[in-house]
Formats: C-alpha cells, sequence, structure tokens
C-alpha cells in the first residue's frame, strides 16, 4: 500500500478552482504592493524635491528682505573704534551680531563680535 502523492495526477474541479483563485489573489495583492510602494517613493522624492526648492527660496527672501530690512539702518550708524593700525579681514553677520576679523599691526588677529542694535562689543578673542 503506498500513500506517496503522485504529483502528475490532475487535481478534483473543485480543488482546481480554489488554486486559480488564490494564484489570482496571489497576483492582485502584489500588484497592489508594488503600487502602493511606488506611490510611497515617488511621494518621498516629491517631498525631497519640494523640500530643497522651498529651503533656498527661502533663504532667498530671508537673506534679501530680513535681513537688509532690519540690519542696515543700524550698519548705516554704527562706528566702532578699532585700535591703530589695525583693518578689517572680513566680517561676518548673524541675526543682529557682527563678527569682525582683524588683522592688528604686530601680526595677530583678533575677532570682535559687535551687538547691532546697541553698537556694543560683546567679545574679543586674540588669535597668535
Amino acid at each position: 500500500m503506498e500513500n506517496k502523492i503522485n504529483e502528475d495526477e490532475p487535481l478534483d474541479p473543485v480543488m482546481e478552482k480554489v488554486r486559480v483563485k488564490m494564484v489570482r489573489l496571489l497576483g492582485i495583492s502584489i500588484g497592489l504592493m508594488l503600487l502602493a510602494l511606488i506611490t510611497v517613493l515617488g511621494a518621498v522624492v516629491y517631498k525631497i524635491s519640494q523640500g530643497s526648492q522651498e529651503a533656498e527660496g527661502e533663504s532667498e527672501v530671508n537673506q534679501s528682505t530680513s535681513s537688509e530690512k532690519s540690519i542696515l539702518p543700524f550698519l548705516e550708524n554704527l562706528e566702532v573704534d578699532l585700535p591703530e593700525g589695525a583693518r578689517v579681514v572680513s566680517s561676518s553677520l548673524s541675526n543682529n551680531n557682527i563678527m569682525l576679523d582683524l588683522r592688528m599691526v604686530d601680526g595677530g588677529r583678533q575677532f570682535w563680535i559687535l551687538d547691532l542694535s546697541s553698537g556694543k562689543i560683546i567679545s574679543r578673542i586674540t588669535s597668535k
């Protein structure tokens, strides 16, 4: 007596219908999952590209409007007493502060941080 199932034997018609339905359901499920994956990846790429464009646009607007309107009046009237012979190598502006990179007569460097609203020196950093 042999209990081995012969795989070449056709299934009965009821089981064949169930198998066909399961294969169809599997195909539909895989298709929907791929569609959802493509949609999510598309949304992520769209958000990343829109985010970088908005950040560029916002930075340009912030630099041109808020910086110029709020800081320029302070810069027009700002007077700083530099040590004799010192020269400004560079400057950097951030919010309501400006940093001056000064080259001294003796060859040393100093960095001054000034508050633009009051015109006072907040900090002096010396570098040899």
